[in-house]
C-alpha cells in the first residue's frame, strides 16, 4: 500500500489517494496509467483532464496506508470535492504525509514504464469489451 498526492496541471486541485502495491503495479503512477481518475467523484472542470499526461506526482509514500490518506481527508476538508483538494492545501497535506512517512522520489523511467503497462491494459479491455459484444 501506498498514499501519492497527484498535482492537476489543468485546475488549482491536487489529488490524495491510495495504491495498492503489487509485483505488476510496483508505484503510484500505475494507478493512474490505464483508466487516470475519470470514473471517480472529481471537479467538473477536470472532466477529461485525469489522465496520466494531464497529473504531476508531487509525492509517493509507499509505506503508509489507507489510514493515513483518511486523515488528510478528515483534516482537508474545505473545497474538498471527493478525494480532490485545493491546490492551496498541498503544502499543509505535504507537511503532515511528511510527518508520518516518508518519500520515494520516482523516476521518468518509472513514469515511461507504468504509461506502456496502461496502453497495453486498455488494449486488453477493448479486445474484451469487443469480444463480449460480438
Amino acid at each position: 500500500m501506498g498514499v501519492y498526492v497527484f498535482k492537476c496541471l489543468h485546475g488549482p486541485y491536487v489529488k490524495v489517494g491510495h495504491h495498492l502495491v503489487a509485483r505488476g503495479r510496483p508505484n503510484a503512477y500505475y494507478r493512474v496509467a490505464g483508466r487516470g481518475f475519470e470514473t471517480i467523484i472529481h471537479p467538473e472542470e477536470l472532466n477529461g483532464l485525469l489522465y496520466i499526461q494531464h497529473l504531476s506526482l508531487e509525492a509517493w509514500y509507499p509505506k503508509l496506508t489507507r489510514e493515513e490518506e483518511k486523515m488528510v481527508h478528515k483534516t482537508f476538508t474545505t473545497g474538498k470535492i471527493g478525494e480532490f483538494h485545493r491546490l492551496e492545501d498541498l503544502d499543509g497535506i505535504l507537511s503532515y504525509l511528511d510527518g508520518v512517512g516518508s518519500r520515494t522520489a520516482l523516476t521518468e523511467d518509472a513514469r515511461k514504464k507504468a504509461i506502456r503497462w496502461g496502453f497495453r491494459q486498455v488494449k486488453k479491455a477493448r479486445r474484451r469489451k469487443k469480444k463480449a459484444v460480438t
